[in-house]
């Protein structure tokens, strides 16, 4: 029995299917190939209702920008993309700047 409910694992899935055609523009099929995943265990990890190991959860996520957590959870906390890393760094950055002067 997996260890989470389905419908947990399932949403998993459908948000890197979401994911991989609007970020990377390819299909599940040629985005799991692209990390060097084999195309059938991520099927049959699917159909199962499993999510995959660790790493190849955090493989998928770093391919996408996302966290494992959104991946899973749908939450989008700690979700950040490239793009709002590097606002929050600036931000960062400036209220230091300004501390300093």
């Amino acid at each position: 029995m997996p260890l989470f409910p389905r419908k947990i694992s399932m949403d998993f899935y459908d948000r890197v299917k979401q994911l991989a055609k609007q970020v990377k523009n390819q299909t599940v099929q040629e985005f799991v190939m692209s990390l060097d995943m084999s195309r059938e265990s991520y099927y049959t990890m699917k159909k199962s209702g499993n999510l995959p190991r660790a790493d190849d959860a955090v493989k998928i996520a770093r391919a996408l920008a996302v966290s494992v957590e959104y991946l899973v959870t749908g939450d989008k906390q700690g979700s950040a993309g490239p793009a709002e890393r590097i606002q929050d760094l600036a931000l960062q950055i400036l209220k230091e700047a300004s501390r300093l002067q």
